[in-house]
């Protein structure tokens, strides 16, 4: 898959909160901190999101329940080698993980976030999150530039 993405596009944040109460709330926090969101409905939405480019995807663990996580899981790992979009994925408190979500945690970048969120720890999350996907984006950048050998010698050598 070849991707050629704005300069932002890989700084979104994907949004798919357990109520639209919650994704108000989540996005106001993470957009009054600079930070770019797209609210998304269901897992099919998410998937075509992802496709156009995302930093994170920041997610309820009830989403992960749903007739189309199989989907989700078989979209994740076809995605490109370089990709791996870190997944921060909201928990309810006292409760084991489910069984979607314990196969996700094998084959994916996952973050567990569990409520009631602390607003410093969700902002460091994302933070550190977006940082880990612009490090992805600039490699596969760099692999795919007609000078890559060089650029990777340069990097190797430094």
């Amino acid at each position: 898959m070849s991707v050629t993405l704005e300069t932002s596009d890989w700084q979104r944040i994907l949004l798919l909160p357990p109520t639209s109460r919650d994704a108000v709330i989540y996005e106001q926090i993470l957009n009054t901190r600079g930070l770019e969101t797209v609210v998304c409905r269901n897992i099919a939405q998410v998937c075509r999101e992802i496709d156009s480019g995302a930093g994170l995807l920041f997610i309820a663990e009830e989403a992960l329940e749903s007739d189309q996580n199989f989907q989700f899981e078989n979209y994740l790992r076809c995605h490109a080698p370089w990709s791996d979009l870190p997944l921060l994925v909201l928990t309810l408190p006292d409760r084991p993980a489910s069984d979607s979500l314990q196969r996700l945690m094998l084959s994916a970048n996952v973050t567990l976030i569990c409520r009631p969120v602390d607003v410093g720890l969700l902002v460091n999350a994302v933070q550190s999150c977006l940082r880990d996907r612009r490090r992805q984006y600039t490699v596969h950048r760099l692999l795919d530039s007609p000078t890559a050998p060089a650029d990777a010698a340069m990097i190797v050598s430094n």
